[in-house]
Parts: structure tokens; sequence; C-alpha cells
């Protein structure tokens, strides 16, 4: 007996054939899709905010985690959603798809996927504040970061830093978009007012712990430009500080964001 998420499958590939064959385009659009990851809280919202905010690209605002939890045929929902919307291709974002960078590339050989980076001091500051645990928050960041970096020499895949976007927006933006082959527009200065889908808010939530991550993250997106940079210095304490250099310190250096462990 076929399962109703079978038959749900089966459905969304035939509605996506049929559709093909009235639109051409609808082939294109499958064939250049836009991947972020990253560790979480790296800046991957930000980045699909600001991408989204590209007249040629459809933003996939929630969390697909379609590789995660192997729902790949969402990918036509996808395709056929940029299709209605007008668009040309689309970003979608699950931040733990960074370890399943293979796995998208068998099912689309010519997606580019952006991997952002930030100071894992910051990250785990960050997953502190959410979670109230700082070594979840460093062991994460070298674990997500660890599974990207045999992809560094595939041209499919770039690397951006966190620190990069906000310190030298329009140039690091207009990299970006000369990878994945798009031109530069105005639009993507103004993503914090293109507010497209009615979990983005614009009232501050109290915090951004437990229950309310989501929505400080959806409020967060709708302001301007927001510096996180050294967060780390007043918000973790010196055994903490140790915890890091003892778990991350050398991936740290490595990545540029400290020459020594006498930080």
């Amino acid at each position: 007996m076929i399962s109703l998420i079978d038959l749900f499958k089966h459905r969304n590939y035939f509605t996506h054939k049929a559709l093909g064959m009235r639109h051409p385009e609808l082939k294109e659009i499958g064939a250049h899709p836009i991947f972020v990851v990253g560790c979480g809280h790296s800046g991957t919202t930000l980045l699909l905010r600001i991408l989204g905010a590209h007249p040629n690209i459809h933003p996939i605002i929630d969390e697909s985690a379609a590789f995660t939890k192997k729902r790949t045929y969402l990918l036509r929902d996808f395709d056929m959603e940029t299709l209605k919307a007008g668009k040309k291709r689309w970003v979608e974002k699950t931040p733990l798809h960074i370890h399943h960078l293979q796995n998208i590339f068998n099912k689309r050989p010519e997606a580019r996927i952006l991997v952002i980076v930030r100071d894992g001091r910051d990250v785990a500051t960050s997953i502190k504040d959410r979670k109230g645990d700082v070594l979840s928050g460093i062991k994460r960041w070298v674990r997500d970061n660890s599974a990207a970096e045999q992809f560094q020499n595939d041209p499919r895949v770039t690397f951006i830093k966190y620190e990069d976007l906000i310190e030298n927006f329009d140039s690091e933006v207009a990299q970006i978009l000369g990878f994945i082959g798009e031109p530069f527009s105005e639009d993507v200065k103004n993503y914090h007012t293109l507010v497209r889908h009615e979990k983005l808010g614009h009232e501050r939530p109290p915090s951004p712990a437990g229950d309310n991550h989501l929505e400080y993250r959806m409020w967060q997106v709708t302001q301007p430009l927001f510096d996180g940079r050294n967060r780390w210095k007043g918000a973790l304490s010196d055994e903490e500080k140790s915890l890091f250099k003892s778990h991350a310190g050398e991936m740290l250096i490595r990545y540029g964001y400290a020459t020594d462990n006498q930080w």
C-alpha cells in the first residue's frame, strides 16, 4: 500500500513534469539553485535575505531540511514556487546542509553553494545566549565547518566570512553575485525593507533564547545591517575562553581569526 508521503512525492513529480512541458524555463530554474550553508549563528539567515532581495532570485524563507530529513522532493516545489514568482532561480538555507554537500550535487550537479563562516568565539557566544551552553557551540563550530573543508577547491562552492560581509558589504556582495552569475542590483542593499513573509516581524522579541529564537532571527533580518563582530570579548569568561582554546584554538588560527592562543 502506497503511503501518503509517497503519494505526495509521485504527485509532486508528475505535476513538475507536466509544468516543465508547458514552461521550458522550469528546467533552467531547476538547474541553477543556490544553497546557503554554514554553522548556525554564522549569518546564514542574513545571507539568505540579501540574496532573496535580488530581482532574479526567489528566497525559500523556511529552512527545508530537504537533505537532512531526506525530503529532496521539496526541491521540485521550490522550482515551481520560483516559476510562479516569476524569478529565474531560488536560494534556500538550511545550516545543517553543510553536512550534505555531496548529496546536493548528486541531485543538482550545477548548484552553487555558499558556505558562510564566522569567528567561532562569536558563534559560541550566540549559541550560549540561546541555549546557555558554550561548549555545545564550540563543538558545533568545529564539526560543521570541518564538514565543508573537503570542498574548498570545488568551483561550485565558495566560502564567505561574515566579518568581510559586515566590513565590505558592497564589494563582498558583488563578489558573491559574480560567483553565482548574477548582476549586481541595488535591491540587495535594501534587503531589510523587503518583507515578503508573514514570519518576518518588525517588533523585537524580549530575548534570543529558547522559544523566542526564531522570532528574534526573523526580527533581526528586518533591521539595517547589524555588526555582530567581537561580541565574545565581553561575553566569554576566562574559563570559557580556555575551553574554546582547547577544543577549537587550532581551527581559529587556521581560519585567520587569531595568530596564536594568547587572546
